[in-house]
């Protein structure tokens, strides 16, 4: 990729706007400085259960989008609105694969790993941070206390049959908790 020696040193702003003109190297250049970006956004939806590789397709397909509907004139870093632009994609993914009534619950999202064993800067640290506590704050406002003990033992470790026991109840139960915690939380994402 040759580059001439103005847009290697050309802001990631004008880069964009260049891009949006329809400049291919420009693009190029763009995907090329935020790769790693798309890499880490693609690490924090490994839950999904979809592989790293096409993972980061998927974002790359929210950075072409952010390097189409970026407006310099608003006031943002191209790289702060194409990161945007890339976690809301994901974001629409997530929903798109679980919109299915009966969802698997090796498919049930741990809440607590929306932050953990991502490489994050501290900007992105904090930011995770706050989304966890809206997530977890929202969550405790729509389930009943119920729902909330068996969410506690579930992310605990526990089985649903281990519950079952723990709690002395019938494990369709428990199943139906489970269910009603998936339909509320991905309620919540929406």
């Amino acid at each position: 990729m040759l580059l001439d020696a103005q847009q290697q040193h050309s802001s990631e702003e004008e880069l964009a706007a260049l891009a949006k003109a329809g400049d291919s190297k420009a693009a190029e250049e763009l995907v090329s400085r935020l790769y790693m970006l798309v890499y880490y956004a693609a690490h924090r939806y490994e839950w999904l259960g979809i592989e790293i590789s096409d993972l980061v397709q998927e974002g790359m397909i929210g950075l072409l989008n952010a390097m189409r509907s970026y407006k310099p004139d608003s006031g943002t870093k191209f790289k702060t609105y194409a990161n945007v632009c890339v976690d809301n994609h994901f974001c629409s993914l997530a929903r798109k694969a679980y919109r299915a009534k009966q969802i698997p619950q090796d498919k049930i999202t741990v809440v607590h790993h929306f932050i953990q064993d991502a490489a994050l800067n501290p900007e992105e640290t904090v930011i995770e941070k706050e989304r966890l506590k809206e997530i977890t704050v929202a969550l405790k406002s729509k389930l009943s206390d119920f729902e909330f003990e068996i969410l506690n033992k579930y992310l605990s470790g526990y089985s649903a049959a281990e519950i079952a026991d723990i709690l002395g109840i019938d494990v369709k139960r428990v199943s139906n908790a489970l269910y009603r915690i998936r339909q509320k939380f991905h309620f919540i994402l929406k």
